[in-house]
Parts: C-alpha cells; structure tokens; sequence
C-alpha cells in the first residue's frame, strides 16, 4: 500500500500505529467473542453465549455475577475448569461485601483449595458473612468454634451460631441444636427441647436426619413430653411464619 504525501520516516510510523491499532482491535474482537479454549467442547451456542454475558456483567463489577462466575470457573461444566480464575472472581465478590461470596471464599482457605490452606482466614471471611445473618455461613461458624479452626475452641459459642442458624430456617442447625439439647452439650440437657428440634428439622424443613432421633426420643420421653415437644414446635413456627427452609 503506498501511502500518499508523507515522508518514508512518516509512513514508517502510520504503518506502526495502523498495526497497534489492529492489534487492540483484535483483542477487543477476541474477548468479546470469548476464547473458544475456554470452553467445554460439548458447549452449546446458547451455554456460550450466556457464559459471556455473565463474564460481561462480572467485569461490569456486578458482585453477583463475579460470584456466580466464580462458581462457573470451579465446576467446569461449561467454562473450563480454571481454579485461578475461580478464586479471583470469588475474591471479587467477597471484597464487594457478598455474603454468599464471602462464604465460599472462606471455604477456600480452609480447605486450602487454589489458595494456601489458612484457618485464621477461613473463619475471618466466615464471621463477615455469619455477621450479614448469611444462615450457611452461621451454621459453619458454629462449627468452626466447635473444632476450634480459626479460634480458640468454644462450645457454646458453636451452639450460639447454631441456633442463629436454625432460626433463619436451616435444616443442618435445626438438627444439630436436637442433639446438643439431646446430649447436653453446650447447652443444658432438655429432651423435650431436644424433640421439638429434630421435629422442626425434621418436619417443618424436611431434615430426613433427624426422623430416627425423634422416633427414638418419642420411644424415651413418653406420649406426655412428645406433646409438650409439639407444643413448642407450634409455637415456634407461630413466631417464625415468615422462615423458610434454607436449601444446603
């Protein structure tokens, strides 16, 4: 191409620019696109299409979208498996105050999966969701005091997030309130408040676990308690009517 009423030097230059532009251009083309590398080959156009428009919205600086494409990176259904990515879009999220986000970043560190293994982390990102009334991350805290990963080892601290947890409706802290009440453990054995726990857990958010303690404390407390244990399940749900079972 000869380029018209310029001197060598300045054509030289034109040239150069004109490259660089090219250049940009095709690297804006190419993430627009998307890298097909990036992809499972079983992929579908629609799959692809959404992917991107998640990793669009997650550049955006939408935290919801970061986390979900965090989530998409770790489970390499349609994205390729890419832990790295994971846990950059996930600390994305997690440093935008998304509680979800700041749960699974903290499992992260924990299981020191993509990051290096770090207890003191993995509890701190989990009491900043715990502290957002996230119920998963409540009911992790509690374990977290429990085994004494992160923090000095305190039982009835556990317990306290416990039944933060099971108060906002999940299944696992509904049951495992039954058995500290069952087994006294962190709490003052009460069989009765042991029932209506597994009874919650077990009827009201649908916890299988926690059918065969209740048969069996049924069996131990007698038809007179098991009432009782009712009587106090309804008057549970009659105060939380607005909690719903937290999906695990």
């Amino acid at each position: 191409m000869r380029i018209v009423g310029t001197s060598r030097v300045a054509q030289q230059h034109l040239l150069l620019s004109t490259c660089i532009v090219v250049v940009l251009l095709s690297a804006s083309a190419a993430q627009t696109s998307g890298d097909a590398s990036s992809f499972q080959p079983n992929a579908t156009p629609a799959e692809k299409a959404a992917a991107l428009n998640l990793r669009r919205n997650a550049e955006s600086g939408s935290a919801k979208a970061q986390s979900e494409l965090s989530k998409a990176y770790m489970a390499g259904t349609i994205f390729k498996q890419n832990t790295p990515e994971a846990v950059r879009w996930v600390m994305a999220a997690a440093n935008q105050g998304l509680a979800e986000a700041e749960v699974d970043l903290a499992v992260l560190y924990l299981q020191g999966t993509g990051v290096p293994q770090d207890y003191s982390k993995g509890f701190s990102w989990m009491r900043k969701a715990a502290n957002q009334h996230n119920p998963k991350a409540e009911y992790n805290l509690g374990l977290l005091y429990g085994l004494g990963r992160g923090v000095g080892k305190d039982i009835p601290e556990g317990i306290r997030w416990y039944l933060k947890s099971a108060e906002s409706g999940n299944p696992q802290a509904a049951y495992s309130m039954g058995i500290a009440y069952e087994q006294g453990v962190g709490v003052s054995r009460d069989l009765v408040r042991a029932y209506m726990w597994h009874y919650l857990a077990a009827n009201r958010f649908g916890y299988y676990l926690s059918q065969k303690p209740l048969q069996d404390l049924s069996v131990k407390i007698g038809p007179a308690k098991v009432e009782e244990g009712r009587q106090q399940a309804a008057a549970w749900i009659k105060a939380h009517s607005n909690v719903k079972p937290v999906s695990r």
